[in-house]
């Protein structure tokens, strides 16, 4: 690629996904953005420990994060029907770089 070409990008927005839940829930909650949602890709990392307003979280509820890029309209609909299961969502606006671009 020259230095005059752009690199094609896709505007999307990136949600983050905090939970503190059993695995089992997190687990039902990563196959439901997956089957019922049909996101195209998603990341969950789990945590060794953290905390938030409530304090530190304990037993089987460690904390976990799921990543994952839509585009606006696919977001902002994921967003609320998912808001209920979950304990905090943020979300802002992005590029992506398709592969192979």
């Amino acid at each position: 690629m020259s230095e005059t070409e752009t690199v094609p990008t896709r505007d999307v927005v990136m949600v983050r996904v905090y939970l503190a839940s059993s695995h089992e829930r997190r687990q039902l909650l990563f196959r439901r953005l997956q089957q019922w949602e049909k996101i195209k890709g998603a990341t969950m990392l789990e945590a060794s420990a953290g905390f938030g307003e409530h304090g530190m979280a304990h037993g089987d509820l460690v904390p976990a994060i799921i990543e994952f890029f839509e585009t606006a309209e696919a977001a902002q609909k994921v967003i609320a029907d998912i808001r209920h299961l979950v304990d905090h969502v943020v979300a802002w606006p992005a590029q992506e770089y398709p592969a192979g671009s």
